[in-house]
């Protein structure tokens, strides 16, 4: 009865062993993790920056579009009044 008794404790202790192998490479996984997102953190902060900065302007770019499209067609548009073969016929 006493070898059950250490067989069963030995089971135990492997398994408890393997249970805290298992929470040692949790927690070294959890810690790659935690590397990798503190490379990246500065690149995305970076990225969003940029982005908004695209926005922005390109609001920008329409809005100045939208200002002097229709004068510069008028303007175009009286100059470009005659074909060049009506120039020459006249």
């Amino acid at each position: 009865m006493n070898s059950f008794n250490a067989g069963s404790r030995h089971r135990e202790l492997t398994t408890e062993f393997e249970r805290l192998q298992a929470s040692d490479e949790s927690t070294f996984q959890a810690q790659k993790v935690e590397d990798a997102l503190a490379r990246v953190r500065p690149a995305v902060g970076q990225y969003l920056r940029l982005r908004l900065a695209s926005g922005v302007l390109q609001r920008a770019i329409e809005s100045y579009r939208d200002k002097h499209q229709g004068p510069v067609l008028k303007r175009a548009s009286e100059l470009l009044r005659f074909s060049p073969w009506e120039i020459i016929a006249a």
